[in-house]
């Protein structure tokens, strides 16, 4: 027989990645008394198999810009910077040539107007800053001082842990949450290890899993997983020092941000079709702590009607492409190959599904590649609407 929780919580986050997280946060800093069920031990999903660069640069000025900038704020906080692997060191994208370096110039012209500090580098003030970067690539950069990067592996357990220490959050790993009901004064969930859980509100941020709970609902969403495919190499030499978010020419041409440069379209048109352009490439470094670089990534999607056709498979041709992209973009030392990865995440056309779908459930999900930069302040918006 089930067994009924006795208290009767203020919310019950489903998911324990990084929309779980925030949205359990905002609630016990409210006060709130909040339980937290996680399928797997620790989660595993996109929250920790990502670059962890939070990057508002990347989206267009707008209301997710500006969470972008809010999410700066929250993680420069003493609370979660001093807790976790958070670390300021800003983004460049490198230009290649002189149609990505035009774009980079019309982007300043964009952050000028909108408020956000950046700046412009030459050739040469990139390579005093990163050494390491290719003279026969590099045109120039622009520079983004205020963006972060963190540890996506230990940034979630990290607060998960802090928000058990501090706050009190009931945190139930490997329970999945099997239904959802909404009953006359109370949401009732229950999980795979027979507990009925009860709590005035409900907010399931339940990731790429998208069959467990509300699948109908879910398939009115025009939902599209995407696959990663990202590398680690081996720790680099102890004096190589990449400093923080380094962006290149693909991804000029391919994050949104750049859509509202007056070339850009020109530019993507004239962009000639290649391997890695077929995979949906652009290459990103980012140094981990243990002096390793994470690499990658790549872009496959397909329908949420049709996840159970998608590839789990590694694709070794495509790990050597970028590879060997990344080489001739920054110098590696050390450019073994020490582990390799797929992420898995859902996107919308309509950029996310933040539905309450009755007075006591919402649904967060699909918010793509933005999760790590802005759903720290998407969360606090709904946990505001929520308990005021």
């Amino acid at each position: 027989m089930a067994r009924r929780s006795r208290t009767l919580s203020d919310l019950i986050v489903v998911g324990g990645g990084v929309l779980g997280v925030w949205h359990a946060y905002h609630a016990l800093r409210k006060g709130k008394r909040v339980v937290m069920l996680e399928r797997n031990p620790v989660p595993q999903g996109a929250s920790v198999r990502n670059f962890g660069q939070v990057v508002p640069s990347g989206l267009p000025p707008g209301i997710w810009r500006e969470r972008g900038k809010r999410a700066l704020k929250h993680y420069g906080s003493p609370e979660i910077s001093e807790n976790t692997s958070i670390r300021q060191n800003g983004s460049v994208y490198l230009a290649s040539d002189e149609d990505e370096w035009l774009l980079l110039q019309e982007m300043k012209l964009i952050n000028d107007n909108d408020g956000y500090e950046c700046h412009l580098l030459s050739d040469k003030e990139v390579f005093e800053r990163w050494p390491q970067a290719s003279r026969r690539y590099v045109r120039g950069g622009l520079f983004f001082p205020q963006e972060m990067s963190v540890e996506p592996t230990r940034l979630v357990r990290d607060m998960i842990g802090l928000m058990i220490a501090k706050y009190g959050l009931e945190y139930l790993p490997k329970v999945t949450a099997l239904s959802c009901r909404e009953q006359e004064h109370f949401a009732e969930v229950t999980g795979s290890n027979g507990a009925t859980l009860l709590a005035e509100q409900v907010i399931v941020c339940s990731g790429h899993e998208l069959r467990t709970l509300f699948a109908e609902e879910l398939l009115k969403h025009d939902l599209v997983t995407a696959r990663l495919q990202m590398i680690q190499t081996v720790p680099q030499p102890k004096d190589y020092q990449l400093k923080g978010n380094i962006l290149t020419g693909l991804t000029i041409r391919r994050y949104e941000a750049f859509h509202a440069c007056p070339s850009y379209q020109r530019v993507i048109d004239e962009m000639p079709d290649s391997y890695l352009r077929s995979q949906g490439v652009h290459i990103l470094f980012k140094q981990a702590v243990d002096g390793s670089l994470i690499l990658g990534d790549s872009h496959h999607y397909t329908r949420n009607a049709t996840t159970e056709t998608m590839s789990f498979e590694i694709d070794y041709a495509l790990n050597q492409a970028m590879l060997e992209e990344a080489m001739r973009i920054m110098e590696i030392p050390k450019p073994q190959i020490a582990s390799t990865w797929n992420g898995y995440y859902t996107q919308t056309t309509k950029e996310v599904v933040n539905t309450k779908i009755s007075d006591r459930v919402r649904i967060v999900t699909g918010i793509g590649g933005k999760g790590m930069t802005t759903g720290i302040s998407l969360a606090e918006e709904n946990i505001q609407a929520t308990f005021g």
